[in-house]
C-alpha cells in the first residue's frame, strides 16, 4: 500500500511538472526595472521585507497587495481566497529610486493577476491607540525591524505608527495611532488565547498605552478584479499540491518552476 501511494504521488508530480513546464515556458519573464525578481510555487510560510527587498517562501496574495500598495491587510477588500493563496517571491529593487519596490510589485501583480483596484473611504471596526501615561523605552538600535510570531512580537526602533501597523497584523483590525508620541522605541510583548484582551491588557500595564474599540472611516484598497493567468494558476496549484512534501523537496520544486 505504501509503495502504491508513493508511485501514485510520483506519477502525479511528474505529470504536474510536465504541465507546469509547458505553461511556464510560455510565460513572460519579470518586468524590467528589477535588479532581480523571481516568482514560484510556495515552499513555506516565511516572509522577509526590507528596504527595496522582498524574500518569501510563501507570501499570501493579500500580503503581497499590502506591500505593493502600502495598505494594511485589514483595509484591503477582496475575495477571501487571497488570504490563503501563497507564492514564493524573491525581488530586489533599486533602492536609489524612491518607492521602487512598491511600484515594481504593483506592475507585476497587475500583469500576472489581471489585477484591477481602486481606493475609497469605508467604515471599519477599528481600534484607537492612545497614550494615557506612556512608559516607553527609547530605542538605541540603528535599524528598524518588526518581528511578529504566533504568540509574541518584537519591534526595534519603531514609531507609534509602526506599532499601530504591527497591531493591525496581530489583531486583524485597523489601528489608528492617536498617541501623539514621537520618536523611536523598542517594544516587545506577547499574548494569550484571547488575543485582543491580552494584547490590550499588556499595552496598558507595561507601556501605558490604550486600545479602545472605535468605528472609523478609513481609506481602503478595493479589489475589483483578480484573475491569475495560466502560469500563476499553475504556481498556486503546485504550491497547494506539494504542501504535504518534505521541506527540501518543496524548495527544489519551487526553484525549478520559478519564473525569472
Amino acid at each position: 500500500m505504501v509503495r502504491a501511494i508513493a508511485i501514485f504521488f510520483g506519477l502525479l508530480m511528474a505529470l504536474l511538472l510536465v504541465a507546469s513546464g509547458v505553461s511556464l515556458h510560455l510565460h513572460r519573464h519579470a518586468l524590467p526595472g528589477w535588479r532581480q525578481f523571481s516568482i514560484g510555487p510556495a515552499s513555506g510560510r516565511s516572509v522577509s521585507i526590507g528596504r527595496g527587498r522582498i524574500h518569501a517562501e510563501g507570501i499570501t496574495i493579500l500580503l503581497a497587495l499590502s506591500v505593493a500598495y502600502g495598505m494594511p491587510v485589514s483595509r484591503i477588500v477582496g475575495p477571501a481566497w487571497m488570504s490563503e493563496a501563497r507564492l514564493a517571491m524573491d525581488g530586489e529593487a533599486p533602492v536609489e529610486v524612491e518607492d521602487s519596490l512598491q511600484a515594481l510589485l504593483q506592475q507585476e501583480l497587475k500583469a500576472r493577476l489581471r489585477l484591477e483596484v481602486h481606493f475609497e473611504d469605508r467604515e471599519f471596526d477599528a481600534f484607537a491607540l492612545t497614550a494615557s501615561r506612556p512608559r516607553l523605552v527609547r530605542s538605541e538600535s540603528g535599524n528598524s525591524r518588526s518581528m511578529i510570531y504566533d504568540r509574541d512580537a518584537r519591534l526595534e526602533r519603531a514609531t507609534m505608527a509602526g506599532l499601530a501597523s504591527a497591531l493591525q497584523s496581530i489583531l486583524g483590525r485597523p489601528v489608528v495611532d492617536e498617541t501623539g508620541a514621537e520618536g523611536w522605541y523598542d517594544i516587545e510583548f506577547a499574548w494569550g488565547e484571547d488575543r485582543n484582551a491580552s494584547v490590550r491588557e499588556t499595552l496598558h500595564n507595561r507601556f501605558g498605552l490604550e486600545l479602545a474599540e472605535s468605528r472609523r472611516k478609513l481609506e481602503a484598497l478595493v479589489v475589483d478584479r483578480i484573475e491569475p493567468d495560466a502560469a500563476m494558476s499553475v504556481l498556486l496549484q503546485v504550491g497547494r499540491m506539494t504542501n504535504w512534501a518534505p521541506p527540501g523537496m518543496k524548495r527544489g520544486i519551487s526553484a525549478a518552476l520559478s519564473i525569472r
